[in-house]
């Protein structure tokens, strides 16, 4: 149903309004990142609404860098046919032509109305991507850096919001699209431990012979000489009833612990793993922000970067 006005100013007025609205969710995580230093720059080279046409909901783009500080592209792959003629030869390298990868975190008012959809989306045919935007911008871009580059400890957690926090803190941390999509694990065959997420009983008895970090990781961890890495799980990983709405999800956690541990074996760097015990403040950055300008934050920040 159109909206009709009686004057021009009517107009504008409402179409400050829906502005106002679609920028809701923008404006309220990012003032949440503001509540731990981050500048104005920092974040509009992190995120953006959302572009695409059907996005009145507010949803946020996150881009992605790398920790150059370079755009990262993927390349969505189909299965080549068999035979081309000269249409299926340019539908075939039209969708196989590089992309720059972002993601987009789907707002509370577009996950309500559309209760099946998940809290994320990115392109069709993308692989897991790390998450080094915040890193870059808080740790290694002469522009808009706060904190020495010392990365003898990183951590690796779950969420681009979460990374950007403890960066934003100075504690400098990669974020990764999902808790066990940080590493490659191997068994005895050379079969990868996603090969078999389909296959919930080959899943479970899947057992790591060797794991290593995804490349972009790899070369993060490689150029900077880092010595130990610390692995952060939310909260909730001990909560019951999520457990038991769906089978693996327990083994999702334990796998994510070994899988890491195994990919640091591999390239002799200490490992540990810390998970916060506040259900309510399930993710690291739940539980700052709860503590911003409270004292607790400061003996929390002394933890993490022990």
């Amino acid at each position: 149903m159109s909206t009709k006005f009686t004057n021009k100013a009517a107009e504008l007025q409402w179409l400050k309004q829906q502005a106002v609205q679609q920028q809701a969710y923008l404006t309220k995580r990012q003032n949440e990142l503001r509540a731990f230093g981050a500048t104005d720059e920092q974040l509009k080279l992190s995120f953006a609404i959302d572009s695409a046409a059907h996005n009145t909901f507010g949803n946020i783009q996150i881009k992605y860098l790398d920790f150059r500080g370079k755009p990262l592209y993927f390349t969505a792959t189909q299965q080549e046919p068999e035979a081309f003629d000269v249409w299926q030869e340019a539908v075939y390298q039209a969708a196989n032509r590089s992309e720059q990868f972002v993601r987009v975190r789907h707002s509370d008012k577009y996950l309500r109305t559309y209760k099946d959809a998940e809290k994320y989306w990115q392109p069709k045919g993308s692989s897991s991507t790390p998450y080094f935007t915040a890193l870059w911008l808080f740790f290694l871009n002469k522009d808009t850096a706060k904190f020495e580059p010392n990365f003898e400890h990183i951590y690796i957690t779950e969420g681009e919001f979460k990374a950007f926090a403890l960066c934003s803190l100075g504690i400098p941390t990669i974020g990764i699209p999902g808790i066990n999509n940080g590493t490659i694990a191997y068994n005895a065959a050379n079969q990868t431990r996603r090969e078999f997420r389909a296959d919930v009983l080959n899943y479970a008895k899947f057992t790591t012979e060797r794991a290593e970090f995804l490349p972009l990781i790899a070369d993060f961890i490689a150029e900077y000489k880092v010595k130990q890495i610390t692995l952060n799980h939310d909260a909730d990983v001990f909560c019951t009833s999520k457990n038991s709405q769906k089978q693996t999800r327990a083994l999702n956690f334990k796998t994510a612990i070994l899988d890491t541990a195994k990919a640091c074996e591999g390239l002799e760097i200490e490992f540990s793993y810390i998970v916060g015990k506040n259900q309510k403040l399930k993710g690291v950055d739940d539980l700052m922000l709860h503590y911003a300008n409270k004292a607790e934050l400061n003996t929390i920040i002394a933890i993490l970067r022990a």
